[in-house]
């Protein structure tokens, strides 16, 4: 590998994966799209940094992108880079409508691009655990929570300008925690129904605050996903009820207990191992083994558009 990588973005998601990358000893190119990109990223000191203002002749310097910006851009630089053959690490929601989808894919598949989208929770131990441990055949029905104040939720607060508080721009609860969709999709099946109830945000009226939502899978799952960003203290857990013993997983203490009808048991994993920056870096690894094992599935791809068909129908 060449170690270069190239960043659009400069947001909160954008710093953290600068970071990690200068960690790993890339080299990172930046695009800039304005003053205000280099002035968001100036905390960053690092000789491997560098700013670009086009994407000409970059593809011959790097070995793949990362897409971290509105969520509403991310189609016309997924089209972009793939007309480049570029590889692609891209952020969530990677669109926001299903206009295009089929010519997008057309082009990805035609010129080989190989493809990933940013479902850090895909990396924790708990997602691996469930992956191994449980049978879809055992579960009975299973419930996800998820909170954080989006008064906290980033190192910058929120402003009228913020792009996550703008539906069209891929902001709200639905959007922003599409990861509990993602687990859903991946764990116990695929969404066949969801119905969703949203209360509208007071404070910033663009986007909704917090959503509650049944759904059912094709592995005949029933279940209840919880998102909202009013709570003050983060939370982030999947119940999941079987036939014989109750799990409820903790995601962000890393640990989950194991209910039996008579006694229960807990196992603890490494709490920093379960944090954002490390999960991003295990992403950005796993990442790197596809293009170095040349894995031209567009398995990331269509999960990631199955994930959206979902969210646009919670907004339905």
């Amino acid at each position: 590998m060449k170690k270069s990588v190239l960043v659009i973005g400069s947001g909160s998601i954008a710093k953290k994966h600068i970071i990690n990358l200068i960690s790993l000893n890339f080299k990172v190119y930046i695009l800039i799209k304005g003053l205000h990109t280099k002035k968001n990223l100036q905390s960053i000191k690092s000789e491997k940094i560098f700013f670009i203002r086009a994407l000409t002749d970059i593809s011959k310097k790097v070995d793949f992108a990362i897409i971290a910006n509105s969520s509403n851009k991310h189609l016309n630089f997924i089209r972009k880079l793939a007309f480049r053959k570029i590889n692609i690490f891209c952020e969530k929601p990677i669109f926001l409508s299903l206009k295009n989808i089929n010519k997008i894919s057309a082009v990805i598949k035609k010129n080989k691009i190989i493809f990933g989208t940013n479902y850090q929770l895909q990396s924790h131990d708990l997602y691996r655990y469930i992956k191994k441990n449980i049978s879809k055949k055992n579960i009975l029905s299973v419930s996800l929570k998820v909170g954080q104040n989006l008064k906290y939720w980033r190192s910058i607060r929120p402003s009228n300008q913020s792009y996550y508080l703008d539906q069209k721009k891929g902001g709200g609860v639905i959007f922003e925690l599409i990861h509990e969709v993602n687990l859903i999709n991946n764990l116990f099946g695929k969404i066949t129904y969801i119905k969703t109830i949203k209360k509208q945000s007071k404070k910033f009226s663009k986007i909704e605050d917090m959503a509650i939502s049944v759904f059912k899978t094709d592995h005949n799952i029933y279940g209840m996903l919880y998102q909202d960003m009013v709570s003050i203290k983060s939370f982030r857990k999947i119940e999941i009820i079987c036939k014989n013993k109750n799990y409820l997983f903790d995601l962000l203490l890393n640990k989950v207990k194991i209910n039996y009808q008579n006694k229960s048991k807990i196992i603890n994993y490494k709490r920093n191992k379960a944090n954002q920056m490390n999960l991003l870096k295990r992403n950005i690894l796993n990442f790197c083994s596809k293009i170095k094992n040349k894995d031209y599935s567009l398995t990331d791809y269509e999960q990631s558009v199955d994930d959206l068909k979902v969210c646009l129908n919670m907004h339905k």
